[in-house]
């Protein structure tokens, strides 16, 4: 019996300029997410833009923790 990778694929997420932006999807404390599709695929994906500062006051660890949340 073969074993079942429950990992998802990773895929390169590139340059931003690779992909173009379709809709915007939503604001959070972190940044923006909107929907583009890659150019040379045509694959549809999110993409979450952070902002600010992640040196000022302590937000630092914060950002750190949400990229992690994303890439997981």
């Amino acid at each position: 019996m073969e074993a079942v990778s429950s990992r998802r694929k990773r895929l390169a997420v590139g340059n931003l300029e690779d992909y173009e932006p379709i809709s915007f999807l939503g604001k959070g404390g972190f940044g923006s997410v909107v929907e583009a599709r890659h150019r040379a695929t045509g694959q549809t994906v999110a993409i979450k833009r952070l902002v600010g500062n992640p040196g000022q006051g302590g937000q630092r660890s914060a950002v750190m923790r949400e990229k992690s949340f994303l890439e997981a």
